[in-house]
């Protein structure tokens, strides 16, 4: 990434502090929570001062700051991980661009721990930085990989409370939403809007196309601010 944008990135978010550190799953409202799509397994927590020393592991950030590049090397409590494979989050951000690490078997994610966080991309640092300016501490999750091979996803955008759009992300190959599908999708979308935690916000809901009686289902939210954005292909929770 060059500099002076990485610089006017980093700008952008520090002025939308809080409303990043909303979107991170921990700090989720109730009811977001009981319709969120997964919840983790196992959650390691960090601290302000732990997410400072793994973002010095980050060459466009420590450019920014004038420092020198430094290996993160923080001490982590035990996790154990169990089943099938694992989504890891830090915060409200994933590793999507680092394919090893976007998606991996539970068996191997705890030893994967130390080379995860040496990882961080410059996309991922700008956004963590709100935690370190905002002293606030956050987890590094680690969800079940849902396939959404087969599900329709709608992002939504809420304005105080109440949906002013909606757009399909993605819809499975040979599928065209119907009205059923259309009205699951909704009806959870005007129940989240209405206790939206931000003035301003994007929600992505999905809804399992193969299924008719599977209820739609909030896969992240992210404060309505041009870094946060999520590509519209998806295969996995992201």
């Amino acid at each position: 990434m060059l500099q002076d944008a990485y610089t006017h990135l980093s700008s952008v978010a520090e002025r939308h502090t809080d409303d990043i550190i909303t979107t991170a799953f921990e700090n989720w409202p109730p009811l977001y929570k009981e319709f969120a799509l997964a919840h983790p397994v196992a959650s390691l927590p960090l601290s302000s001062d732990e997410i400072e020393v793994v973002l010095r592991g980050n060459s466009d950030r420590a450019r920014w700051k004038q420092q020198a590049i430094a290996i993160p090397e923080i001490a982590l409590h035990t996790i154990e991980l169990r089943g099938g494979r694992v989504f890891p989050k830090i915060g409200p951000v994933s590793w999507k661009e680092v394919p090893t690490f976007s998606i991996m078997e539970s068996s191997e994610a705890a030893a994967m721990i130390p080379a995860m966080l040496a990882s961080l991309t410059s996309r991922m640092a700008i956004i963590l930085e709100a935690f370190v300016i905002g002293q606030v501490p956050t987890f590094l999750h680690f969800f079940p990989a849902v396939d959404l091979a087969s599900h329709a996803e709608l992002r939504v955008r809420v304005r105080d409370g109440k949906m002013v759009d909606a757009r399909w992300q993605s819809v499975p190959q040979g599928v065209r939403p119907d009205v059923a599908i259309k009205e699951r999708i909704i009806s959870t979308a005007a129940e989240l809007c209405a206790s939206s935690p931000l003035p301003s916000l994007l929600l992505d809901i999905s809804v399992d196309c193969s299924d008719t009686t599977s209820p739609a289902r909030l896969i992240e939210i992210n404060p309505d601010i041009p870094i946060i954005s999520t590509p519209p292909d998806r295969s996995a929770l992201s």
